[in-house]
């Protein structure tokens, strides 16, 4: 797991102080389907874009690959207040970060022939895909899938990770060649907390004054 220290602090402290409307237990899986179809409205004709491991992804195919490899906890937004509704507090909602990598693969046929020319195109997907995130920064409206929407603003950032630190997510791909990756942190992401505390309100109060003898 990447260090948690080099995650997006720009992100991280600033703009989360806006907050959104919660979501289910879906949510972490909303935000994965909404990047893919970011993506996939945007990137060149032709070019496949799956929510899966590098190792997992299709190897008769080029495209991108979405990995999730990181969630943290965002504790910027963990102590909010909540509403009060019919005298019951509800229980504050799970806020979290969550840490992707962007893959791009080649065709199968330029890793065949190993095409120096042809790989370029997998160079400029990768470039596409970062572009695509970079224009993107806010993802709000009609672009949110899922249960997300209504005042949902998701904030995505490209990461500033060192090749050591991605080399660390790519060595829990066994036996998969490394591919020109890059990452990104989406957040925030809230999950809804069942828990209802009921709340007691002060309807009389009663006050005793001493008095004191000179």
């Amino acid at each position: 797991m990447v260090p948690a220290s080099c995650a997006a602090p720009h992100i991280r402290n600033a703009v989360l102080l806006e907050v959104a409307e919660v979501a289910g237990s879906d949510a972490i899986a909303d935000v994965g389907e909404t990047l893919v179809s970011l993506l996939r409205a945007e990137v060149s004709s032709g070019v496949t874009v799956a929510l899966a491991s590098p190792a997992d992804f299709d190897p008769s195919q080029a495209g991108l690959s979405l990995f999730l490899y990181d969630v943290e906890r965002n504790i910027h937004l963990s102590n909010e207040p909540q509403p009060v509704e019919d005298d019951v507090a509800a229980g504050d909602p799970l806020a979290l970060e969550l840490s992707y990598l962007v893959t791009a693969h080649p065709s199968p046929q330029d890793e065949a022939h190993e095409q120096a020319p042809s790989r370029l195109d997998y160079h400029k997907e990768l470039g596409e895909a970062m572009r695509i995130i970079w224009d993107n920064r806010i993802i709000s409206g009609s672009a949110l899938k899922g249960d997300l929407g209504g005042d949902d603003r998701l904030h995505i950032a490209l990461e500033n990770r060192s090749m050591g630190e991605i080399l660390d997510v790519w060595n829990t791909f066994q036996e998969t060649p490394y591919l020109p990756s890059v990452t990104c942190a989406v957040t925030p992401v809230l999950i809804e907390s069942e828990r209802e505390t009921p709340i007691e309100r002060v309807t009389e109060a009663t006050f005793s004054h001493g008095r004191s003898d000179r």
